[in-house]
């Protein structure tokens, strides 16, 4: 019996090496494939989500595949190898990159926009193809004289808007696409890279708009230029870029735009674009109907001369067809008469997954008890010399009085706000710029970071002087679509240089702002020698004000009946340094320059 065992063991151990062999030899092949993957996509603004399907993707060496539904394409290919990848379909000029060598999984960061219109197939568009496509004209699906081919959009019928694509793309060739970028998909060490079609996420996903890299020129964006404002446009080293010579009257007087785009109901959307500015300003993105010019999204952007990357968020309200991405870059704030340049790259919009949204920041319902918990602050610990951290806090620029006939112009300049031995400083100095005396700071965190409800805190040590006006305050986030002051406005602190000792808290909302904004104000003793906190506990339907934890002023939803209380929504926070103004009037002889805000801190707290 014993000898039997011992003999089948015998006669099994060669098969089991032979398996083992074979296995390594599998895993050596399997781990010499690697993959390349990316999007495909029309390039022609009202390009339909079908027709980024049947794109065939071809690789030198390796796979072909035809991209799905969304342009989506993965293909294998021998690790080590320096392949050729050809985007080609009927209608289109076929697109050919050659790749870095490849040495493990890859994606194409951009999606790749195919140029429609090359109707003959000898990869220019030109005179023939528009002429191919008049043979067929009018024709629909299904009819004699139908050629799907010059059917470039996909409605069902040839007609004016395939020959409106075709001259969109006149004369572009093969040498019009311009190389794409390639990142490398990071492997754990000693395994073998695998891949998958990713779940789109704030960074991936497929952009609605055409042509956002500006590889194509200004292919598929429209511009816009009234009278009054001075401008040109053009495509420099894949930027967009606009030359102004004067911004006209209106934001909307320069603005550049492209659609239609679909927006589902109820479907959150990612707005993400690179921005600079020869000269420091802000322009105005905007999300709206084409037709109506309804707004989903409108904010301000502040530009300075670092290219900057810029990320908006939203949630369409409706079903929209015939949307448009905008971008308004006349006078936002003011007229600026100064010739500069406005540069814009990486602009895309991208339906976000369930897994990226962000969540709400407080719970639903807000606790009416429990502790405070830090949930966002500042504590300026950056170096000296340096920068508000921009990750926290972006710019309001301009110097068009701001509505209260104020003196100063706001910059983002480093000498105007600065970090300085674990402070912010915020300073307004005597000098003559832009037309004005003045030039101080205004920072926000619109689009950083805005919460509805929690206690807000700044410690400060105050400037003075007649004419001085620092504050510490919020406005609500739909400032841009609902406007001031329906939007709502809680001033935490403010100060006027007339009334050294006296601090106001006040909330401004419809039919009581201004002058009749619901307000109180305390006695403080030494504001501009010491440090002191400013807070507010906001809750529903209620806003408590303090100076050093002692209550001096409460607002209710009953204080401000029969009109609306407009405090239950996200707020976002500022801080300014104003000179002069219908309130403080203007500095006079006894008013010192430069002066000073000195923040220690700003921390938000919520309820847990």
């Amino acid at each position: 019996m014993c000898t039997r065992k011992k003999a089948t063991y015998l006669l099994c151990l060669p098969i089991a090496l032979l398996i083992v062999v074979f296995l390594n030899i599998c895993n050596a092949f399997a781990a010499d494939i690697v993959k390349i993957s990316g999007y495909v996509k029309p390039c022609f603004s009202n390009a339909s989500a079908n027709l980024n399907t049947g794109f065939r993707v071809e690789l030198t060496g390796g796979q072909s595949t035809t991209t799905n539904s969304s342009g989506y394409f993965e293909v294998s290919l021998e690790r080590g190898t320096q392949p050729q990848l050809k985007v080609c379909k009927s209608g289109y000029i076929t697109r050919s990159i050659n790749l870095p060598t490849v040495t493990q999984n890859s994606k194409i960061t951009d999606s790749l926009d195919m140029l429609a219109g090359d109707i003959n197939g000898d990869n220019i568009i030109n005179m023939s193809d528009i002429i191919t496509v008049a043979l067929s004209f009018n024709s629909a699906k299904g009819s004699p004289n139908y050629n799907e081919v010059c059917e470039i959009n996909m409605d069902n019928c040839i007609n004016m808007s395939d020959i409106v694509i075709i001259a969109m793309n006149f004369n572009k060739t093969s040498d019009s696409y311009i190389k794409p970028v390639i990142d490398a998909i990071p492997a754990t060490p000693g395994s073998t890279p695998t891949i998958s079609t990713p779940t789109p996420t704030s960074d991936s996903g497929l952009n609605l708009l055409s042509n956002g890299s500006f590889s194509l020129g200004t292919t598929s964006w429209s511009y816009w230029i009234e009278s009054g404002a001075l401008s040109t446009i053009s495509a420099i080293n894949g930027e967009y870029a606009v030359d102004i010579t004067s911004t006209g009257p209106n934001p909307h007087s320069i603005h550049f735009y492209q659609g239609p785009v679909k927006l589902t109901k109820g479907k959150t959307y990612q707005l993400s674009f690179d921005a600079r500015s020869t000269v420091d300003r802000e322009i105005r993105p905007t999300v709206e109907n084409s037709a109506t010019y309804a707004a989903y999204l409108t904010t301000t952007a502040s530009l300075t001369n670092q290219m900057t990357r810029h990320t908006l968020k939203f949630t369409a309200p409706a079903d929209d067809t015939n949307a448009r991405v905008l971008f308004s870059m006349g006078s936002i704030f003011e007229n600026i008469n100064q010739r500069h340049t406005v540069y814009m790259d990486n602009i895309s919009l991208k339906e976000l997954s369930d897994a990226n949204l962000t969540p709400t920041p407080l719970p639903t319902p807000y606790p009416s008890s429990g502790q405070w918990k830090l949930v966002w602050n500042d504590e300026f610990d950056g170096a000296n010399g340096s920068k508000p951290d921009s990750s926290k806090w972006t710019y309001d620029i301009g110097g068009s009085g701001w509505g209260n006939n104020e003196l100063q112009y706001y910059t983002s300049n480093v000498k105007n706000a600065y970090i300085d031995s674990g402070n912010l400083i915020i300073k307004a100095i005597a000098e003559s710029y832009n037309g004005m005396n003045y030039t101080s700071a205004r920072l926000k965190t619109l689009g950083k970071f805005e919460a509805q409800y929690g206690k807000f805190e700044a410690k400060m040590k105050l400037p003075f002087g007649q004419g001085i006006w620092p504050a510490f305050w919020m406005l609500g986030n739909d400032i841009n679509s609902t406007s001031w002051p329906a939007c709502g406005e809680i001033d935490i602190m403010e100060f006027i240089g007339k009334e050294p000792a006296n601090i106001y808290g006040t909330i401004h909302g419809p039919d009581y702002c201004g002058g009749e904004g619901k307000s109180a104000k305390t006695t403080v003793a030494s504001l501009s020698q010491e440090y002191h906190t400013f807070s507010i506990e906001w809750e529903p339907e209620v806003i408590r004000w303090y100076v050093d934890g002692k209550l001096y002023h409460t607002a209710t939803a009953s204080s401000v009946s029969p009109n609306k209380w407009v405090y239950d929504h996200p707020f976002f926070m500022i801080l300014n340094l104003a000179v002069g103004g219908n309130w403080p009037g203007s500095p006079d002889s006894t008013t010192n320059f430069p002066q000073t805000l000195t923040v220690d801190y700003v921390r938000v707290y919520q309820r847990q």
